[in-house]
C-alpha cells in the first residue's frame, strides 16, 4: 500500500540518469520515514510529496503526544476539534513525503453540547530501527476542504536495551501502568524482578527497561519494556499481564494502551484468543491492581524448565530501587 505511490512514478518515467536518480531519492525519503514509524490504519498510504499544510490556515486543535520514544515503541497521537476533518497528514519536519490518514478510520467520538466536540486517536508505531530524535508534522484537511496549518511535535528517542524477545508496552496517560511477563518455568519479570546480576563479575542483566511513573512520580515516558537476551529465551508459553498499579491523579481521561510483541525482530504469533498487536483502554476512573491477561504465546526453541533453572545457580536478582521497593512492598498489602 505504501508503495503505490512510488510504483505510480516508475510507470511514467523512462530510461535516464535523471529519472533514476530522481526515483531513488524518492524510495530513500519513503525508507526514511518507513524505518521511523508506521501508521496502522485500515486506508492510510504513504504520498510522495509535500505535505499538505497552511501556514496562514487554522490551527489543528488541542493535540496532545507523547514527546519520548522508544525503538518498537508506539504514539498516541490524540487531536480535538470543533470542527470534522476528512484526512490528516503526518511525516517528518525534516523531509518530503508523509501518510495520508482517513479521519473516518481515527475518529474515536462526537458530542454535542453548545458545539460540537471531535476526538480523533492516530497510533504510530515506531519501528525496531527508529534510533533518533525526529520531529513529526501533523497536519490535517477539514471536511469543508480547509487545510491547516502544520502542528510541530517534536520527539526525544530514547536509547533501550535490546533483546531476542522484546516486548513493548505504550500508554498515553501518566499513569502508572505496568507490565509483567511469566516465563515458562513460572519466574515474572516486573518492577519487583527487574533482572539479574553475574555473580563474580557484577555484570548486570537488566530485562524489564523502563518502569514509567512509578509510584505516581511521573517521567511521561509512558513506555515500559521487556527484554529477554537470546541465552536466557525458555521453551514453552509465555503470559504478558498489563496491570493499572496506580490510576494517578488527575483522573479526568481514559488511558489507551499498545503493546507489541517480537521475537528476532518479527511479530510473533500469540496463541488462539489473543492478537499481537494488542490494545485496551482503561476508563477514567479505572481502579488499581487489575493484572490482566492480555497475551499468551509459545517459543519451541530455548532452554528447558531445568536448565532455565540451572542458569540461575550463576545469576541472583537485581537489587530494586526505592521506589520499586515501596511498590512491592504495598502491592503485598493489597
Amino acid at each position: 500500500m505504501f508503495f503505490a505511490a512510488i510504483f505510480g512514478v516508475i510507470s511514467f518515467t523512462s530510461c535516464g540518469g535523471s529519472d533514476d536518480n530522481n526515483l531513488a531519492a524518492l524510495l530513500l525519503q519513503q525508507q526514511s520515514l518507513t524505518n521511523t514509524f508506521t501508521v496502522p490504519v485500515t486506508g492510510a498510504s504513504y504520498v510522495a510529496d509535500e505535505q499538505p499544510s497552511n501556514d496562514a490556515g487554522p490551527s489543528l486543535g488541542t493535540v496532545t503526544y507523547n514527546s519520548r520514544a522508544l525503538a518498537g515503541g508506539s504514539n498516541y497521537i490524540s487531536i480535538q476539534s470543533a470542527v470534522p476533518y476528512s484526512e490528516f497528514y503526518v511525516g517528518l519536519s525534516d523531509q518530503v513525503g508523509y501518510y495520508s490518514i482517513p479521519a473516518a478510520a481515527v475518529l474515536q467520538s462526537s458530542t454535542t453540547r453548545s458545539e460540537e466536540t471531535y476526538t480523533y486517536i492516530i497510533v504510530l508505531n515506531y519501528t525496531v530501527n527508529y534510533n533518533r530524535s525526529v520531529g513529526i508534522q501533523i497536519s490535517g484537511r477539514q471536511t469543508d476542504g480547509t487545510i491547516t496549518s502544520a502542528f510541530d511535535a517534536p520527539v526525544v528517542y530514547e536509547v533501550t536495551a535490546t533483546g531476542a524477545l522484546a516486548l513493548n508496552l505504550t500508554f498515553d496517560n501518566a499513569k502508572d501502568v505496568d507490565l509483567h511477563l511469566c516465563m515458562p518455568d513460572g519466574t515474572e519479570y516486573f518492577y519487583g524482578n527487574p533482572g539479574y546480576v553475574v555473580n563474580g563479575n557484577e555484570e548486570s542483566v537488566r530485562l524489564l527497561d523502563h518502569d514509567s511513573n512509578a509510584g505516581c512520580n511521573i517521567d511521561n515516558l509512558n513506555n515500559e519494556n521487556i527484554v529477554i537476551p537470546l541465552n536466557m529465551i525458555q521453551k514453552g508459553e509465555y503470559t504478558v499481564k498489563v496491570n493499572m498499579y496506580s490510576n494517578c491523579s488527575p483522573r479526568d481521561r481514559a488511558t489507551n494502551w499498545d503493546l507489541v510483541v517480537r521475537y528476532k525482530g518479527n511479530i510473533i504469533t500469540p496463541t488462539s484468543g489473543f492478537t499481537n498487536p494488542t490494545n485496551g483502554t482503561y476508563p477514567a476512573d479505572a481502579s488499581n491492581g487489575d493484572h490482566t491477561v492480555v497475551m499468551k504465546f509459545v517459543i519451541n526453541e530455548g532452554l528447558t524448565v531445568q536448565q532455565a533453572q540451572a542458569m540461575k545457580s550463576i545469576l541472583r536478582p537485581m537489587p530494586l530501587d526505592i521506589i520499586a521497593g515501596m511498590k512491592l512492598e504495598e502491592a503485598s498489602w493489597k
